[in-house]
């Protein structure tokens, strides 16, 4: 059984409270699509959120966390003792492997019944997955190193949980590291959709996207682009496959 862990900042964070829950109810929705019942999903908050959605397999944790300042440093730890609650939670249903993603991601529906399936394997890196904003007909796939920019890319082993985490400050998505010989490998299919510039994404703004289009200059910024992405059109069967419905107005 595999255990998804969400690690969900306190609404009090929130740029927009409405877009916040719309977001997350999206991903819940997309992680409890899973083609196996072999699964849990663990939602870590301060507050209970606003969702009229529920699962059998779903649950909210809460904790008493105190907001972080708006620093990439200070989220990154918020983010960290949430997903070390998690994780601590997550012991009650013997899990072989843990996922955390993010509150406004979509995964596979394809995960859980592929974990099933190799249940003693130390784990996977999504080095391959989309990036999508809200709207567009186009997803791009990053065929190269999804992990490296999107938090919802590692599924590791339980017992090896430990070797993600950088004490309390940080989760190691970008390059994780076991202890030899054990290694992750490649999930062989697209496991994720980043959705950004969504308003509530700290990590992939618009204002940090323009800020990297000034300094590297706009004509070699889309080159760039061009070479690392493919566009995807965002078909129904995309769509059911990551459960990336549109949010409503």
């Amino acid at each position: 059984m595999i255990v998804f862990i969400v690690p969900l900042k306190s609404v009090k964070m929130a740029r927009s409270k409405t877009l916040y829950h719309k977001l997350l109810q999206r991903t819940l929705r997309s992680v409890t699509a899973q083609s196996s019942d072999q699964f849990r999903v663990i939602v870590i908050c301060n507050e209970l959120p606003q969702i009229d959605f529920r699962h059998h397999a779903l649950e909210f944790l809460l904790v008493n966390l105190p907001l972080p300042e708006r620093t990439e440093k200070c989220q990154n730890a918020d983010k960290a003792r949430r997903i070390i609650a998690g994780l601590e939670h997550a012991a009650r249903y013997k899990p072989t492997h843990t996922m955390v993603v993010d509150a406004d991601d979509c995964i596979s529906n394809q995960i859980a019944s592929f974990v099933k399936k190799h249940s003693g394997h130390p784990g996977w890196v999504l080095n391959s997955g989309f990036l999508y904003t809200e709207g567009n007909r186009i997803a791009f796939k990053n065929v190269q190193n999804f992990n490296h920019s999107c938090g919802s890319s590692v599924i590791i082993r339980y017992d090896l949980r430990k070797h993600l985490l950088h004490g309390n400050s940080y989760y190691g998505h970008e390059h994780p590291e076991l202890p030899a010989p054990l290694q992750v490998t490649p999930l062989p299919f697209p496991g994720a959709v980043y959705n950004i510039r969504n308003g509530e994404n700290f990590f992939m703004t618009k204002e940090k996207v323009h800020t990297q289009q000034r300094n590297e200059g706009k004509l070699r910024y889309y080159v760039k682009k061009m070479l690392k992405y493919r566009p995807v059109l965002v078909t129904p069967w995309f769509r059911q496959r990551f459960n990336l419905y549109r949010l409503s107005a």
